[in-house]
């Protein structure tokens, strides 16, 4: 899901979700204890596994989880905030493929860079602004079924041989339950108003207009302060 979600924000996905859970299944990307096994083969004992699950790690936070194991649990503090994943809600990812649409029609190839840098700003910034109502994005349960027949094995050698007690067994589970009915629509036109959709596609439009003019200077507009460099080297 946050692969989707990722992807899709970036503008370099725009099919479904079950496209997804078929490529993904293709090429392998989700069945972990296959990679980890070929990790464990060269590292042995060395190599640690951790499993990205906030109620497993430490005070729930990926770099104090990482910092507490690097430093074998001595004293650390950490001095800056450390940056939430906010989750876009379906209305906010159906705007973002209705942009990068924009963005494609002539050439789906076209201002790669720039699109990416431009869905990392403005998913940055969104994740500033508290959501008042949204859609959470979720599974639909002929999906979720799949996902548990797939992955179910490799969930258990998981469990099993890198982490001794149920964690990925009971969250393929627990997805069944979650899920909805039907598969959830990332069509724009099915949650905003033609008023609205008039304006983001003006919106639309003025981006991609500055995203022609001047490729190089938009991608470096839209970056953060921190991670600019000078736009003349």
């Amino acid at each position: 899901m946050s692969i989707f979600a990722e992807r899709s924000k970036n503008g370099m996905y725009m099919s479904d979700l079950a496209t997804m859970f078929q490529r993904t299944e293709r090429n392998g990307l989700l069945y972990y204890a296959k990679r980890l096994a070929k990790w464990r083969a060269v590292f042995g004992d060395q190599m640690h596994v951790r499993p990205f699950v906030r109620s497993e790690l430490k005070d729930g936070d990926v770099v104090a989880d990482f910092l507490d194991f690097m430093l074998s649990g001595g004293d650390f503090t950490i001095t800056q905030k450390t940056k939430a994943n906010a989750a876009m809600t379906v209305e906010d990812l159906a705007m973002f493929r209705h942009l990068h649409h924009t963005f494609r029609e002539e050439d789906t190839n076209a201002l790669e860079d720039q699109r990416k840098a431009f869905g990392r700003f403005l998913s940055d910034h969104l994740a500033g602004i508290p959501a008042r109502s949204g859609t959470k994005l979720q599974l639909h349960k002929g999906l979720a079924k799949k996902m548990l027949k797939t992955y179910g094995d490799d969930a258990r050698q998981l469990d099993s041989e890198y982490f001794g007690k149920p964690l990925f067994v009971p969250a393929l589970e627990a997805a069944q339950d979650k899920a909805v009915e039907k598969p959830q629509s990332l069509d724009a036109k099915d949650h905003f108003s033609d008023g609205e959709m008039r304006r983001y596609e003006g919106f639309a439009q003025m981006v991609k207009h500055m995203m022609t003019s001047d490729p190089r200077h938009f991608s470096w507009v839209v970056r953060p302060d921190n991670k600019r460099n000078s736009l003349e080297s």
